[in-house]
């Protein structure tokens, strides 16, 4: 089924943090301005791979923070999958790559803390030294997944890898999914999360909610992403011939009609568009008010149309050399 048709595979998210969290979640995330002086990746390890676009700066610790919170009470409220709670409080070496603001290594070095934690990213970034907190024990690293990370390989109990469809060409997931695979121990837990950057839509979706699929679609081809390739994340995991027990969790996210948790799923839709608005206004021929006065048109019709993202979350264990 076409990801602009009208669909029903929608499954209301049991959200696990009640209306109180969420308002403070809200009060804690910054509102996106108009303001277009955005630092993006200055340091992009191996550029001819590394296709990213959202930016490397403050405003967007803000809206990972915020998406961190809200995949995290899609998913039982708690960061782990495929792991037992025993076994993160006995001690796991864990990555996170592509750890961003790192504020889910942050969380889980809070509640686990005799764990070793590590993360990968293509900058390391002074401002997320606030959000993991003075004295962390987290080491973080340059490193780029589409070319090779910088350790050893079967060396970590834990890999997690969330939200990083955006830069990484659909060619290489085969390359990503074995170089995951490569730092991790046999028997060890792989943990990949990527969501469908096409809404589906319960009604008939307007104008420009349809136009905005073509415009992500065409931003994104341009560097050889697959917008939908969240779909077949199930298919390259099995495909690679080296993971055990896969299972699949899927989770819908409702854009703005399901209460104040999907209003906020909207902000962080917001938010990350006003990241791109450079590239999207550079690309559209658009100034940038008339980038952010689109956003807001959309914004309206997946409220409207019902719209929801498919995130999907595929985990297994390493097998056995």
């Amino acid at each position: 089924m076409s990801s602009h048709n009208t669909s029903t595979d929608y499954v209301r998210p049991s959200w696990v943090f009640g209306e109180a969290e969420a308002s403070g979640i809200a009060s804690t995330t910054s509102h996106p301005s108009a303001d277009t002086s955005r630092s993006f990746h200055s340091n992009q390890i191996s550029k001819q791979d590394a296709v990213y676009m959202l930016p490397d700066d403050l405003k967007e610790g803000s809206r990972l923070n915020l998406q961190h919170h809200l995949v995290k009470s899609m998913y039982d409220g708690v960061n782990f999958i495929g792991v037992t709670e025993s076994g993160l409080k006995s001690g796991l070496k864990v990555l996170d790559v592509g750890c961003g603001s790192g504020i889910w290594l942050a969380e889980l070095d809070r509640d686990f803390p005799a764990g070793d934690y590590h993360g990968a990213d293509l900058s390391t970034h002074e401002w997320a030294k606030a959000f993991k907190g003075a004295g962390s024990k987290i080491q973080v690293v340059e490193g780029n997944v589409c070319a090779r990370l910088p350790y050893h390989d079967n060396t970590f109990d834990y890999v997690h890898q969330r939200f990083l469809l955006a830069g990484i060409p659909e060619k290489s997931w085969p390359d990503v999914i074995k170089e995951l695979l490569r730092v991790l121990k046999p028997g060890g837990t792989l943990d990949v999360t990527e969501m469908d950057i096409a809404p589906r839509f319960l009604e008939t979706p307007g104008q420009n909610a349809l136009d905005y699929i073509q415009i992500m679609t065409k931003l994104f081809s341009a560097r050889g992403v697959n917008i939908s390739m969240a779909n077949d994340l199930r298919r390259y995991v099995d495909e690679s011939e080296g993971v055990e027990n896969v299972e699949t969790a899927r989770r819908c996210a409702p854009w703005g009609w399901e209460g104040q948790f999907s209003q906020l799923w909207i902000e962080n839709g917001r938010m990350g568009a006003s990241g791109l608005a450079q590239y999207a206004s550079m690309a559209l021929g658009k100034s940038t008010e008339e980038w952010n006065d689109f956003v807001e048109k959309y914004l309206q019709e997946f409220v409207e149309g019902k719209a929801y993202t498919n995130i999907f979350r595929v985990y297994g264990k390493k097998k056995a050399n």
